[in-house]
């Protein structure tokens, strides 16, 4: 989906609530200088997402409990099961 573009009176409508004025005039020529920064996220937007599958089945996560994550590090857990064939546990990380 394309980002959607402010109209002009959305964006006098931000300017007035940051405290200042902006005419229609230059409220149009800010929405044009910002159409280059919209093309580039549309671009983005239209490049393809591919989720590579997984060879090991995993959870779908769960949030840890606040005892086992006392510094807020985690935001979600999960866990992978993977079968270790010809590697030591250790290389099993790379």
């Amino acid at each position: 989906m394309p980002v959607l573009r402010p109209t002009i009176d959305q964006l006098q409508d931000i300017a007035e609530a940051l405290g200042f004025a902006m005419s229609t005039t230059e409220a149009a020529t800010y929405r044009e200088m910002l159409e280059g920064t919209f093309a580039g996220y549309d671009l983005v937007d239209r490049l393809p997402d591919p989720i590579p599958e997984s060879p090991y089945p995993r959870s779908v996560g769960w949030r840890p409990e606040a005892a086992a994550n006392p510094h807020n590090a985690w935001t979600r857990r999960l866990s992978i099961k993977a079968v270790l064939t010809g590697r030591s546990p250790a290389s099993a990380w790379f």
